[in-house]
């Protein structure tokens, strides 16, 4: 076997080591306000940063639903890159039926090209694809399915980004 195939080999355990091994630790919550929405639906600027315990690859959450991925952080301020952002795509499962988030539409992040019918009400957690979101965050509820020629298109009702509420602060813990 050559050496590039072995440091593949390595490097592939190396990632489902990581992805595997991702334990959520602590949700803490200390009056946490959006001070910036320049990007309105890919960034927002909160008002804690290392000095309040954030750090890169934490969760921000409003209402206990998903609102995104913590990507910078200096001393007091940290940015938060959206999952209703739309250059990312973000695995979901609703029961045993996975999708990923095309888009943020109408207030609704949107699924599409789902090939099974899902039940309105259906809870949707993340699906753990990558190392970036693990499985069984909560991010909404399915509240519309409009059926196409071959596949299902769902509505999630998920955070208001207008209007965040009740934002805590989901840790990550790598060990």
């Amino acid at each position: 076997m050559n050496k590039r195939i072995i440091i593949t080999i390595v490097l592939i355990g190396l990632i489902l080591f990581k992805i595997t091994n991702i334990k959520i630790e602590s949700v803490f919550s200390d009056e946490i306000i959006v001070i910036n929405q320049d990007n309105w639906f890919d960034y927002i600027t909160i008002n804690r940063g290392k000095n309040s315990g954030i750090e890169e690859g934490d969760f921000l959450l409003s209402n206990s639903y998903l609102v995104g991925l913590i990507t910078e952080v200096n001393e007091h301020e940290s940015i938060v890159k959206l999952i209703s952002n739309k250059h990312d795509k973000v695995g979901i499962k609703f029961s045993n039926t996975y999708g990923v988030i095309s888009k943020y539409e109408n207030g609704f992040l949107v699924v599409e090209n789902v090939r099974e019918q899902i039940k309105i009400g259906s809870e949707v957690k993340t699906a753990g694809f990558s190392y970036i979101y693990p499985e069984n965050i909560a991010i909404g509820v399915v509240k519309e399915v409009i059926e196409g020629s071959s596949s299902f298109k769902i509505l999630i009702e998920t955070v208001d980004f207008n209007n965040f509420q009740n934002l805590e602060i989901l840790k990550r813990d790598y060990a």
